[in-house]
């Protein structure tokens, strides 16, 4: 079992309860919340406050509802999530220059240090179901009644978190101020290597369905951040064809170019047309002019 899971899941439900559909939990969600029984949603973790879980005497729990968030594969997620925290081209495009912060990103979350996105990192462990990395996107919630649901809830509970990192879901009312300190992935080299496997899953274009960091001409960029290029909807040939526009010779060479071939034209000898063209390529005022012309 992975460190950040308890071994124990028996009692009631508890902060960081980790549940899986089973059909009792279908139909609790289908009484108001049947959106939910989407297959992108793995599943999903208890986020109310354990205190207010315990049932005593046998009697209800303090709380009449009970607030579970829902678990989507990390994988599914991160082009939607880099689209939103990164400069982004279009399609599954992002210029190289944001692969840092994209890592930096996948590093903070990995390790429950990204407190302002609402994002809770479930490694996977086949123990509780989990087969590969997942999140809790803890503003995605839903509210079941705790005196009809419970035992639906405690049915579907398939892994919990270790008390140490359910500390962390402290997260989910605004604890945006304070951090907790947990056990990080960069405490053992092992630790460190597996870490590093999973930014390069996320991060890594391997099978075609991942983000794609590409090099961007200055202007291009420039452009995408200032809207005056709208590349969003467009496909990926569309944008590395875009790229390939920006990327060609800058303005002093096309027209440059465009002399010669004007001086080609009259039938100028070639070592004159040569001679002309370096000469207005060290010209100051004839580069100043260009500057002029396409500021």
């Amino acid at each position: 079992m992975h460190w950040s899971y308890s071994q124990s899941i028996g009692g009631d439900l508890t902060q960081g309860d980790i549940l899986l559909p089973t059909e009792a939990l279908r139909k609790a969600l289908d009484v108001a919340h049947r959106w939910f029984n989407d297959p992108k949603y793995l599943g999903f973790v208890v986020i109310s406050q354990t205190c207010d879980l315990v049932r005593r005497d046998s009697g209800p729990c303090k709380t009449p509802y009970i607030e579970i968030a829902v678990v989507r594969p990390f994988r599914a997620y991160v082009l939607a999530l880099l689209r939103q925290q990164c400069d982004w081209i279009g399609d599954r495009y992002f210029p190289s220059t944001e692969r840092n912060r994209a890592n930096d990103l996948i590093d903070r979350i990995i390790n429950q240090n990204e407190a302002s996105l609402g994002i809770y990192y479930l490694h996977p462990e086949a123990a509780i179901g989990l087969a590969e990395g997942s999140i809790a996107l803890l503003r995605v919630s839903i509210a079941l009644r705790a005196e009809e649901h419970y035992d639906a809830l405690v049915g579907a509970r398939r892994g919990r978190l270790d008390p140490e990192f359910a500390n962390k879901l402290g997260w989910l009312c605004g604890n945006l101020y304070s951090r907790v300190g947990i056990k990080d992935w960069k405490e053992t080299e092992e630790d460190q290597k597996t870490a590093s496997a999973i930014k390069r899953a996320l991060l890594d274009d391997g099978d075609g369905s991942g983000p794609r960091f590409v090099d961007c001409p200055k202007k291009f960029l420039d452009d995408i951040r200032k809207g005056t290029l709208k590349l969003q909807n467009a496909t990926g040939p569309d944008i590395e064809s875009k790229i390939r526009e920006y990327a060609a010779k800058p303005y002093k060479e096309k027209a440059l170019d465009a002399v010669v071939r004007v001086l080609e034209g009259q039938q100028v000898d070639a070592a004159v047309r040569t001679r002309i063209r370096n000469v207005l390529n060290s010209d100051s005022e004839f580069v100043n002019a260009l500057r002029q012309g396409s500021a």
